[in-house]
């Protein structure tokens, strides 16, 4: 929904952004985690560097409120399933086991959901684009297992913010593939970024 009213270059790294510092709170108040000067330095760099690219579009986001207000419940839904996930992870005995039943739920209860509300529209896009959706889905589903596995051992802050990394990739996807623009902010962010992997890596 948030990207039917703002650019993807604009509503994705809100989004993303967002969620470490959330998670980053959540994970002080749940699990009693929490991190070193320098490493939550290092969150709220990436966090704030992932969200800065937001700017670097054309339309400019304070055109599109509504966008920015859908784009920062995505960014409290991720956060939530993320800390979620987490907790779950450590306290499965099985990482694979536990990563394997998310999956399981997550696909089941989307399924059912999707559907309900857009069968229609579901049944034309796998007659049409079934390839690049199992290609999609299998990735995404590697990618959430990584994740898994690496908040069962690591400070779930911490890993949230190195994840949202991937924003510069979209970024490139942003600028090159959807044409939706270039500027200095691209620059600024990916400073701040880099900042952030650095400091978050940081053992005293």
């Amino acid at each position: 929904m948030a990207y039917h009213y703002g650019d993807f270059g604009q509503v994705y790294p809100i989004a993303r952004g967002s969620a470490p510092l959330l998670v980053t709170l959540g994970a002080a108040a749940f699990a009693d985690e929490m991190l070193g000067f320098l490493p939550l330095l290092g969150v709220l760099f990436l966090g704030v560097g992932v969200m800065s690219l937001a700017l670097d579009t054309g339309t400019g986001i304070t055109r599109n409120p509504r966008a920015i207000i859908l784009a920062l419940g995505t960014g409290a839904f991720i956060a939530s399933y993320t800390l979620v996930g987490g907790l779950g992870a450590r306290q499965a005995g099985s990482v694979l086991g536990f990563a394997v039943l998310l999956t399981l739920g997550n696909g089941l209860l989307t399924f059912a959901i999707a559907m309900t509300w857009k069968a229609k529209e579901i049944k034309r896009v796998i007659s049409s684009n079934l390839a690049p959706a199992v290609v999609g889905g299998g990735m995404q589903v590697g990618a959430y297992w990584i994740v898994i596995w690496a908040m069962a051992y690591a400070p779930l802050g911490m890993v949230s913010a190195l994840r949202e990394t991937s924003v510069l990739f979209a970024a490139l996807i942003s600028t090159i593939i959807l044409k939706e623009g270039f500027g200095v902010w691209r620059f600024v962010s990916s400073g701040l970024i880099a900042c952030g992997i650095a400091l978050s890596r940081y053992k005293p």
